[in-house]
C-alpha cells in the first residue's frame, strides 16, 4: 500500500521545518558579530589616525593628526613604534589625510591646510625632503584625501576646497612641480574622497564618480556617491557608495557589473581593501543622515559578489575608523580615533590588528553540510515509510 495523504504531508512538513530556515540562522550566527580579539589595540598619542598603509618591510606607516599638526607613524610588524615625525607649523599643516610608500622607499603624504604647503616627500625615515603647498584660492582650505604616484614617476592628488567643496585635482612630476590642475564645478560639483589610475586616465569618486583622461578632461561621470575606490585583479574596480554601505562593482567605462548594499544607514568615511577572496571595508555610521553627533565604525565582509558574509560594530563613544589595509599575513589592521581619556579627554590615535586566525569564516560549506544531512535524513524516513507494508493501511 502506498502512503496516507496525511503521511506525505508530515514528510513536506518535516523537510521545510529542517531545510527552509537554515540559511537563515546561518546568516544570523556572522551577522553583528562582536570584534574578534585583537593581535593588539593601541592608542598611540593623542590624535587622530587617518590613513594607513603596510609598509614594504612588513611594518605599517600612519598619516593623522597630533596636537593640530600633521603626524607620521612608523611601526614595525608588531606594532611597535620605530619613529614618528611631525611636520609644519600648529595649524598649517594641521592633519595628514593620505600615504603612501613610494617606488624610491621613501613616503609622499597629502595634507589639509590653509597655507603654507600640503603635500609632501620624506625619505625612508620620515625626514622630509621637499613640500608643495597648491591652493585655489587666498582663502580656501585645500585637503588632499588621495595621493598616487603615476606611471610616468609623478604624483596625483584628489581632494577639495573648503568652503565651496569644489573637487580639485593636481598633476605633478616626480618633483612634486606641478604640471595641470582642474576644478569640479557644477554640474559635478564634488568634494573628492578618492581615486585611482586607470589605463587612460583616472577614476575620481565623491558625490558623483568621475572619469577623467590623462590630462584631467573629463569624459563622463555617474550619479554615485563614492567614499573609496578599489582596483581589482581583472583590471575592474569595485566601489563603497555612501547609501546603506553599497559595494559596485564596475568597468573602466563605468557599466556596472554589481551591485549590493549591505546593513548600515549614513557611512560617513570608508575604506575598502581585497581580503581572502572577497573584500573587507570600514565605514563609520553615523545616527541620522543630518547633524549627528553619535558615530560607531563598522568593518564589514564581503564576498566576491559584494554580498555581506558577516559585519563588526566596534561600539564605544564615537570610536572611529577611518582606514583599514590587509595584512601580509592575511589578516588585517586598522585606524581611527578612540575617545580614550590620555590628557583631559582628548582624542586618542587608534591603531588595532587583528589576526588572521580570529577572522570569522563565513562558512557556506556549513549550511550546505548541515542541508545535505537533514535531506538524507528526510529520504530515510520516507524511505522507511514506503517499506512499512502495514504503514498507511487503513483498520478493517
Amino acid at each position: 500500500m502506498v502512503p496516507m495523504v496525511g503521511d506525505k504531508r508530515a514528510v513536506l512538513i518535516l523537510i521545510l521545518v529542517l531545510v527552509f530556515p537554515l540559511p537563515a540562522v546561518v546568516q544570523i550566527q556572522f551577522v553583528n558579530a562582536e570584534p574578534p580579539p585583537a593581535q593588539w589595540n593601541k592608542v598611540l598619542m593623542n590624535g587622530s589616525g587617518e590613513f594607513i598603509i603596510q609598509t614594504s618591510d612588513g611594518g605599517y606607516a600612519i598619516a593623522g593628526q597630533s596636537d593640530e599638526k600633521s603626524i607620521f607613524i612608523k611601526t614595525n610588524s608588531m606594532g611597535e613604534v620605530e619613529w614618528s615625525r611631525t611636520y609644519g607649523e600648529v595649524g598649517q599643516p594641521y592633519r595628514a589625510l593620505s600615504v603612501i610608500q613610494t617606488t624610491d622607499g621613501g613616503y609622499a603624504l597629502g595634507c589639509i591646510s590653509r597655507s603654507g604647503f600640503n603635500f609632501l616627500k620624506t625619505d625612508s625615515a620620515g625626514n622630509m625632503e621637499w613640500s608643495k603647498g597648491f591652493f585655489y584660492g587666498s582663502n580656501d582650505v585645500i585637503e588632499f584625501r588621495s595621493v598616487i604616484q603615476t606611471k610616468d614617476g609623478g604624483y596625483f592628488l584628489a581632494g577639495g576646497c573648503i568652503p565651496g567643496n569644489s573637487g580639485f585635482i593636481v598633476k605633478t612630476d616626480e618633483n612634486g612641480n606641478m604640471q595641470w590642475n582642474r576644478t569640479f564645478f557644477e554640474p559635478t560639483r564634488t568634494f573628492l574622497t578618492c581615486a585611482a589610475e586607470t589605463d587612460d586616465g583616472y577614476l575620481l569618486g565623491g558625490k558623483y564618480l568621475i572619469k577623467i583622461d590623462s590630462l584631467g578632461n573629463t569624459q563622463w561621470n555617474k550619479s554615485i556617491t563614492v567614499r573609496s575606490i578599489l582596483k581589482t585583479s581583472d583590471g575592474k574596480y569595485v566601489l563603497v557608495g555612501s547609501q546603506l554601505a553599497q559595494l559596485v562593482k564596475i568597468d573602466e567605462q563605468g557599466n556596472t557589473g554589481w551591485r549590493n548594499s549591505n546593513d548600515g544607514n549614513y557611512p560617513t568615511d570608508s575604506g575598502v581593501v581585497a581580503l581572502d577572496g572577497g573584500y573587507i571595508f570600514c565605514c563609520n555610521l553615523a545616527s541620522s543622515p543630518i547633524m549627528s553627533t553619535e558615530y560607531w565604525g563598522y568593518i564589514v565582509k564581503a564576498n566576491h559578489n559584494g554580498k555581506m558574509e558577516w559585519e563588526m560594530e566596534y561600539s564605544g563613544n564615537n570610536n572611529l575608523i577611518n582606514s583599514i589595509v590587509a595584512t601580509s599575513d592575511g589578516g588585517y589592521v586598522f585606524t581611527g580615533v578612540n575617545p580614550y581619556d590620555l590628557s583631559g579627554g582628548n582624542d586618542g590615535l587608534w591603531f588595532v590588528k587583528i589576526d588572521p586566525s580570529e577572522i570569522p569564516e563565513f562558512p557556506s560549506w556549513t549550511s550546505l553540510l548541515i542541508m545535505l544531512v537533514a535531506v538524507m535524513a528526510v529520504a530515510v524516513i520516507y524511505r522507511r515509510i514506503l517499506s512499512n507494508p502495514n504503514r498507511g493501511r487503513r483498520d478493517q
